[in-house]
């Protein structure tokens, strides 16, 4: 791994690894949205609208731990990875543009 791609202590997958295969969305700490391509994100009008989104994606009943974070805002994204850290079986994590912002928004498999 280069000294230009850190890799992040909490990652599932590896940063270098994903920017390798040009990989938009992977599961990782959320530290990681230089490798995504604004162009590429998925694009929503709301914060309700992203949810929305994310419930049809995952399509499981014992979701929890919803999140949501603008990148712009260092409280809401500790707050973000709190929550993460704090679900269990694995997680869906996904970097969007809501209403022209870049966010984190995700939720835990809670099985």
């Amino acid at each position: 791994m280069s000294d230009a791609m850190p890799k992040h202590a909490d990652c599932q997958q590896g940063c270098q690894m994903a920017a390798d295969n040009g990989t938009p969305e992977h599961s990782c700490c959320g530290q990681c949205q230089y490798l995504v391509p604004e162009a590429t994100l998925p694009t929503f009008a709301s914060r309700d609208a992203a949810f929305d989104w994310v419930e049809r994606a995952v399509d499981d009943p014992c979701v929890d731990n919803y999140r949501f974070a603008f990148e712009d805002d260092a409280e809401a994204v500790a707050k973000y990875q709190t929550a993460k850290h704090r679900g269990c079986c694995g997680s869906f994590d996904r970097t969007v543009l809501v209403a022209g912002k870049q966010a984190r928004i995700g939720c835990n498999y809670g099985h």
